[in-house]
């Protein structure tokens, strides 16, 4: 179990990190150190067996962390964020496609773990 947790706590941090840069890549200012293309992991492969910080094990298959990246690095993304603490949330899209304009409403429900749903908001 703690293996499996470890990696998933791989997983996260990366997609975490990843999608944050992608956002602010077009912010530009000396408050904001935008002006990147987003981010990119380190290790890829492992050379040894046991647990690492590779994302794929030392016989090329994938570990939790590549089938996240599959999906944070698509060219279209809806990247939610926010802390809890502090009641900050938001959605950012991020559209590498310079042709395909789209449109949409994100819906966001908030739930707590004990009662159920506490709201909904819905973000053109």
């Amino acid at each position: 179990m703690m293996l499996w947790l470890s990696q998933l706590n791989q997983a996260l941090g990366y997609k975490a990190e990843v999608e944050h840069f992608r956002r602010i890549r077009t912010d530009c200012s000396e408050n904001v150190a935008g002006c990147n293309m987003g981010r990119m992991y380190w290790q890829t492969n492992d050379i040894w067996q046991g647990a690492s910080w590779a994302a794929m094990d030392y016989t090329s298959r994938y570990k939790m962390v590549q089938y996240f990246t599959r999906r944070f690095y698509e060219p279209f993304l809806v990247s939610a964020w926010g802390t809890a603490a502090h009641g900050d949330f938001g959605v950012s899209v991020i559209n590498d496609h310079v042709d395909l304009n789209i449109t949409g409403t994100v819906e966001f429900t908030m739930r707590a773990w004990r009662g159920g749903t506490l709201g909904t908001w819905y973000v053109d």
